[in-house]
């Protein structure tokens, strides 16, 4: 998500690669921007565009930009103007250093713009090899505040997957009662 994800396996998050399971992530996804994505929005999505980029665009009638190039150490977009949206879903966990993204993004937003955060919620014994940082809530809420974010509200919601992978072996039946997904949403600090 972050880099060329399909040249270099280390940042593919093989959990994601199932239809099964990419299906019920951009429909949970899909279910969360109800009504928060309009037409009239300036949206930025960070990261390269995926299959849940191309859904939200066609469900929403919207237009969304990306982010290119390595996120770790800079930050380039082709959006035209600040945005009033972005949408950081399920990137910010493949990424060595967090707060360098969380600060550029807070530089370029609009003061009532609004930033959607979304990462999984699991212990550490579920993350993923591609995954540098699933940050806990309590480290979310001190890396948002750091980079000048205010949280306006936080969900869990349930990860599903196809029933039969819960019986794939011993940590894929703990994802049965251990994995989330975190849904942040946040807004610059007035500084």
């Amino acid at each position: 998500i972050i880099r060329d994800m399909g040249a270099n396996p280390l940042f593919q998050d093989p959990y994601l690669n199932k239809t099964v399971q990419l299906n019920k992530h951009i429909k949970q996804t899909i279910k969360f921007f109800a009504g928060k994505l309009n037409a009239g929005q300036s949206i930025l999505d960070i990261g390269q565009r995926s299959p849940l980029t191309e859904h939200l665009e066609k469900i929403f009638s919207v237009k969304i930009f990306n982010t290119s190039g390595d996120l770790d150490v800079e930050f380039k977009t082709n959006i035209p103007h600040p945005p009033d949206v972005v949408i950081y879903s399920h990137t910010i966990e493949h990424q060595f250093n967090p707060l360098y993204t969380l600060v550029e993004i807070r530089k370029f937003m609009k003061v009532k713009g609004l930033l959607y955060i979304m990462l999984p919620s699991r212990g550490k014994l579920l993350w993923a090899k591609g995954h540098f940082h699933e940050i806990d809530n309590y480290r979310m809420r001190l890396l948002l505040d750091r980079a000048g974010f205010e949280i306006i509200r936080h969900e869990r919601k349930k990860h599903w997957r196809s029933f039969f992978e819960y019986f794939l072996g011993f940590r894929m039946m703990l994802r049965l009662f251990m994995e989330y997904d975190a849904y942040y949403t946040c807004h610059p600090k007035n500084i």
